[in-house]
């Protein structure tokens, strides 16, 4: 009798142990509540935890809620928004203006994102010798890319101390190009290239069916210390930016929130 009880504890706690790893829900390690919004070139988006969505100017999200705001990549404060004529305003809680230059973000969780500055760079040899070799890769000549059509940030992205570069490479619309047309943004990161967008069109078709691409914003935006991407998007003539998102998942970049 003794056996056939041990057999049965047994049988029960083998049971429990399996159920405990099927079902037990793993803490996930994103650190941002539910409902965050998210200010960036006069664009709202909502993240819930899982993903990204537009929320477009909406009045009710930028009436409700108080935002941590970041002027050029630097931490200004918390305020409340205003709206007027598609423009944003900052009020304190005494109502009054707050004036503010260039570019900002807003979150509504926390004040310690991680928010990039994007200062351009001056290209060096050693950029040229990159520049060349994506040239290379995609087949684009050299000698046809004008050097006003490249800019460089200097960021460290894996917050590990050094600084990797990252490139934009962008004649889409150039209407005097020569060769190609192309929209490209890559990293160079300890002597690998990493691509987040590449557009390439035969020169003919780059104004009709090409996309001009650019980075608008790098920052943490989901809470996990790392820094993502916000690209704009835009047809050739079109006064209109759609914005899209590049994150890092494992050694790849991708895109989880297109426009």
């Amino acid at each position: 009798m003794k056996k056939k009880y041990i057999i049965l504890i047994m049988i029960v706690v083998l049971y429990l142990a399996i159920s405990f790893i099927l079902f037990y829900d793993k803490p996930t390690n994103k650190k941002l509540k539910k409902d965050t919004y998210i200010l960036f070139s006069n664009n709202l988006w909502e993240y819930n935890g899982e993903k990204f969505t537009n929320k477009y100017l909406d009045l009710k999200v930028i009436g409700n809620h108080k935002f941590y705001i970041y002027e050029n990549a630097v931490y200004k404060g918390k305020y409340n928004l205003g709206l007027y004529e598609s423009d944003i305003y900052l009020f304190d809680d005494q109502n009054n203006s707050i004036p503010y230059e260039g570019e900002l973000m807003g979150f509504t969780d926390k004040k310690d994102h991680l928010v990039a500055p994007l200062d351009n760079q001056v290209l060096n040899t050693e950029d040229e010798t990159i520049i060349q070799q994506i040239c290379n890769q995609y087949n684009i000549s050299y000698p046809d890319v004008k050097k006003e059509n490249i800019y460089k940030y200097s960021i460290d992205i894996n917050q590990d101390g050094d600084n990797e570069q990252i490139y934009t490479m962008n004649n889409m619309f150039d209407e005097e190009k020569t060769g190609k047309g192309y929209a490209l943004i890559f990293i160079y990161e300890h002597g690998k290239i990493y691509e987040l967008m590449r557009d390439i069109q035969s020169n003919s078709k780059s104004l009709s069916d090409g996309y001009s691409y650019y980075i608008n914003n790098i920052a943490d935006l989901d809470g996990d210390q790392k820094l993502d991407f916000i690209l704009s998007k835009t047809s050739y003539g079109s006064p209109e930016l759609c914005y899209l998102l590049v994150q890092k998942e494992k050694r790849e970049y991708k895109v989880t929130k297109s426009c």
